[in-house]
């Protein structure tokens, strides 16, 4: 039988190399679903925290875009005077 190993909130932001009120801005925004609390903890499963390193990539790789994106478009809208 294979154990389930759960990360607290603090665990998770330091396996993503992330701050807290990233994690929880997430949360509470419906991003990623919330974790099972026991105690009031969050704590998070393997799986959990796989799901929630994919979302951010995929955010930041949309951001990056729209950073290129607009970036382009002052490129273009330079007054050559």
């Amino acid at each position: 039988m294979k154990s389930i190993i759960l990360l607290s909130t603090g665990e998770v932001c330091k396996r993503l190399s992330v701050k807290k009120h990233v994690l929880v801005y997430l949360l509470e925004t419906s991003v990623i679903p919330e974790p099972q609390k026991i105690g009031g903890r969050r704590l998070f499963t393997e799986q959990e925290v796989n799901f929630i390193n994919e979302t951010m990539e995929r955010r930041q790789s949309k951001q990056g875009i729209k950073n290129k994106q607009l970036i382009n478009k002052e490129k273009t809208n330079v007054n050559p005077n």
